[in-house]
């Protein structure tokens, strides 16, 4: 089955594999997606046909390249579908491919795919996991492993500035939820939301764990092309000095560690998804080492 699975657009090689190998058919299951390559794929490929199966009668197609929408459950849509034995031989295997990228990951300095990879792969009850705009979403979205069944529900949601509110979602969550909880935010998006900490209070008893990835500034912009800006890319990132651990004092019902290295992110980050309470990992990650890992990422080629 793992041959059959694509990565995600955003890998160029995808992208262009694809291209040159197009399909005849996509079918689109569920709400839009996060990957803008995909419906930049669309648009350079009108001729491709686009079944899109939904059960929200909404706008899900920014791009107008549906061409059917279907609305009803996408489960029982699935299960019908793989009872007409349509062909299903990919003129492209990607097993070695993604191998590589995971090994690359595995070996590597601690990193954003790092983080997002090993998240997915060591929560082993089940849990929401809500997921931090920028640098997070992206990593999850292009860096876990395909072979495997993992007992999580994902939320994301989008800010006026796309990056703040996420701790106060969060709460949201755990009203209405006593599954455990994961959140991962960049230090900026963190700082954006520092008050909602003391919405976390009343939730003491459930066991959520905060994952804080800090790189000090809004580290996502090293990796667009407007990095090569020197001097106006400071009025982007926002680099900062705050010290978060002293912040966290003020709150003496959050469970606060930090790490500078895999072994420490695994070790902390599997205990805290393993006992109740508020648990907060701040993971320091240098910029240049995660850009290098996203540097050696680009070299695989298929």
């Amino acid at each position: 089955m793992e041959d059959k699975l694509n990565p995600t657009f955003d890998h160029p090689e995808v992208f262009d594999s694809y291209t040159e190998n197009k399909p005849d058919l996509i079918i689109h299951i569920g709400g839009r997606l996060v990957s803008k390559h995909y419906y930049r794929y669309q648009e350079m490929n009108p001729d491709i046909q686009i079944i899109h199966v939904t059960n929200v009668d909404t706008n899900h197609d920014p791009g107008f390249s549906n061409n059917v929408k279907i609305v009803c459950d996408p489960v029982s849509f699935l299960k019908d579908l793989s009872e007409l034995e349509l062909e299903s031989n990919s003129p492209i295997s990607w097993n070695d491919f993604t191998q590589k990228k995971r090994d690359i990951i595995e070996d590597s300095e601690l990193s954003f795919p790092f983080i997002s990879k090993n998240i997915i792969e060591n929560i082993e009850h089940e849990t929401e996991l809500l997921i931090g705009n920028s640098t997070a979403i992206r990593s999850f979205d292009s860096y876990i492993h395909p072979n495997k069944n993992f007992p999580i529900t994902t939320f994301s949601n989008r800010g006026v500035s796309g990056i703040e509110g996420f701790m106060a979602t969060l709460c949201g969550m755990a009203d209405t939820s006593e599954k455990g909880k994961v959140l991962v935010l960049g230090d900026v998006s963190f700082k954006h939301d520092l008050n909602s900490l003391y919405m976390l209070k009343d939730h003491q008893e459930m066991n959520m764990t905060l994952v804080i990835v800090n790189n000090y500034g809004g580290g996502i912009f090293e990796l667009l092309p407007i990095a090569k800006e020197r001097d106006f890319l400071p009025l982007l990132s926002t680099p900062h000095e705050d010290n978060f651990e002293e912040i966290l004092k003020g709150f003496p019902y959050i469970k606060y560690n930090k790490c500078f290295n895999k072994h420490d992110f695994l070790t902390q980050f599997k205990e805290a998804n393993t006992q109740d309470g508020i648990n907060l990992i701040e993971v320091i990650i240098d910029t240049q080492k995660n850009i290098e890992v996203y540097q050696k990422l680009k070299t695989v080629k298929l």
